[in-house]
């Protein structure tokens, strides 16, 4: 039986935090897409249909918390992040399958996808 490789889609504006996020996920054996907005992120969903979304909240042109109630009407499975904690309780009001307040360890998204879809 062939495993499936997850797709995950990491939006975040933050260069450096999505590149170090994006080559630990392709390590750890995901298919990574990246996107530095939302509007980026709405082309790529449409196009690629990603797994499972990873996004921070706080974002310019298209933030978070709108990039997430769109998604929730599109059945899209959404992680958020944010470095503020109350927009992480705003993203699991709102919706979001799971929320990290940043920083975090990477283990732990990485451990979350896993035991997600093993569930799912």
């Amino acid at each position: 039986m062939v495993e499936k490789v997850l797709k995950v889609l990491i939006v975040d504006d933050d260069a450096c935090f999505r590149n170090c996020l994006e080559e630990y996920l392709e390590l750890s054996g995901f298919n990574v897409l990246c996107a530095e907005n939302g509007n980026q992120a709405e082309e790529i969903i449409t196009e690629q249909q990603p797994d499972y979304v990873v996004l921070d909240i706080l974002m310019p042109e298209k933030d978070g918390i709108e990039m997430l109630m769109q998604l929730r009407q599109k059945n899209v499975r959404i992680i958020t992040m944010s470095g503020e904690e109350k927009y992480v309780k705003i993203a699991l009001k709102l919706g979001a399958d799971f929320a990290f307040t940043k920083p975090f360890k990477l283990s732990e998204l990485k451990d979350y996808l896993l035991n997600a879809e093993s569930v799912a």
